[in-house]
């Protein structure tokens, strides 16, 4: 589905379309530029930023910038294969964290398969990996974004292939290729090829699977597309990621006199394509969203998932990109799935530690807590880390993470304490602004605590 520059301001979010030299060509009344959680699609002729309908909330913006700057800074540290597999793990949270691919991030062809073996190899150890050989590298944009699409075919073949027919021999060796587009295919060997249907979602709360919702991401943000596994030559099955053709690939639908009348294939995977238990609440939110844009022309309505616009007698309906704290728990989720490919020294591993825990408290997790011994044994081990001194803190009944609290007193400063049982934390006043601190629990008198009070630990 193509876009007609007048059709820009009917869209049912914010967006703005602009040309291949950046030019701002149309956008919709609600466009107030690319604020942090726009995504980015390509169009064939530019590419449409849409933005945000509830943007993500300064605090968690910030902390969330905070994690990927730690998780980039450790890359001068480490080895060269660990340094690809944190390139690729990096550039996956980038992209569902909300950030924009960058369009300077170009690579080759080569590279995305040197990305992609690097991490398989570690993601799914249980598999050779065979790299055909290219006979001439072509440039492709954000090589470690294909890389780790790549890496969740390959890890997917791992859990759910058989090389042969009776399903009795698990798959141990996988092969990398490049064909024309350039398309890129993760195929293994099999007794019986068959093809399957690979249902998940775009949105986190309808996603059962990261590693596919990863993908599907990704070929949207490169205008590209991704098949999942079916026949790929003669004994052989695979998945491919091409950006070969590429398209508009936000989640769109155009209905007239209420009819559907014109939609983009995502939209069909997200609807049409969707896994059977999903699709009666689906046909339900999207039947309701469209009979409230028609009770109120030109205004935006929203549901859980959907929006929709009325315009004359046409009506838009739409997957918004996720905002606010969908996008961090997919950065938490994404670290969870990907923690295979994150290897880093000190004092990078302690603070990406710090960082994610505080991250998730701010997403709603609750504080992990520590008993007395475990705290005495792994906080000057954390300190150590970080390069400060542990300070005494004794007499608690329950203790915070130890790199947290090592994390705390190293990067900002400040003072570590017990009040009512429990460990509290006072930074310097020049440092009140920082963004971890948003996650904190005030506690009173320019303290934070930085575990539940005991209260609740025992309710």
């Amino acid at each position: 589905m193509r876009l007609d520059p007048a059709e820009i301001p009917e869209l049912p979010f914010p967006a703005g379309l602009f040309d291949t030299t950046g030019t701002l060509v149309a956008s919709t009344p609600e466009w107030r530029g690319a604020l942090p959680g726009s995504v980015s699609f390509y169009t064939g002729a530019g590419h449409l930023v849409v933005g945000a309908a509830t943007p993500t909330a300064p605090e968690l913006e910030a902390l969330m910038g905070e994690l990927l700057r730690a998780v980039r800074e450790a890359l001068p540290a480490m080895d060269h294969a660990a340094r690809l597999r944190t390139a690729v793990l990096l550039a996956g949270l980038e992209l569902v964290s909300g950030r924009p691919l960058d369009d300077r991030d170009v690579g080759t062809t080569s590279n995305v398969l040197e990305y992609a073996a690097a991490s398989i190899r570690t993601r799914a150890p249980s598999l050779g990996v065979e790299i055909v050989p290219e006979e001439k590298p072509r440039t492709v944009p954000a090589p470690a974004t294909i890389a780790l699409a790549l890496v969740q075919f390959a890890a997917n073949a791992s859990t759910h292939e058989f090389s042969d027919a009776a399903g009795t021999l698990r798959l141990d060796a996988i092969r990398l290729r490049v064909a024309g587009g350039p398309s890129f295919y993760v195929e293994w060997r099999t007794e019986s090829p068959a093809g399957v249907a690979v249902r998940t979602a775009r949105h986190e709360r309808r996603r059962a699977r990261w590693g596919w919702g990863y993908v599907r991401m990704a070929a949207d943000a490169l205008g590209g597309a991704a098949l999942p596994p079916g026949l790929t030559g003669d004994g052989m099955e695979g998945a491919c990621f091409s950006i070969g053709s590429r398209m508009l690939t936000v989640p769109l639908a155009c209905y007239d006199a209420g009819r559907l009348r014109r939609r983009t294939q995502s939209w069909e995977q997200e609807t049409v394509h969707a896994a059977d238990e999903d699709r009666p609440a689906i046909a339900a939110e999207l039947s309701e969203v469209l009979h409230e844009a028609e009770a109120e022309p030109g205004a935006i309505v929203s549901r859980e998932v959907f929006c929709a616009r009325r315009s004359g007698q046409r009506t838009w309906a739409a997957l918004p990109p996720e905002a606010g704290s969908h996008r961090v728990r997919d950065v938490l989720r994404g670290l969870d799935h990907e923690r295979a490919l994150w290897a880093a020294p000190e004092p990078h591993a302690t603070r990406v530690h710090a960082l994610t825990v505080v991250l998730a408290r701010a997403a709603g997790d609750e504080w992990p807590t520590f008993d007395p011994s475990t705290w005495a044994s792994l906080f000057p081990v954390a300190c150590a880390a970080m390069g400060v001194e542990a300070p005494e803190v004794a007499g608690a009944a329950v203790y915070p993470d130890p790199r947290v609290a090592a994390y705390l007193v190293a990067e900002l400063g400040g003072q570590l304490s017990v009040a009512d049982d429990v460990v509290v934390y006072r930074p310097p006043a020049d440092r009140g602004t920082e963004p971890v601190l948003a996650a904190l629990e005030p506690f009173r008198s320019g303290w934070y605590s930085l575990t539940p009070a005991l209260d609740s630990l025992f309710r």
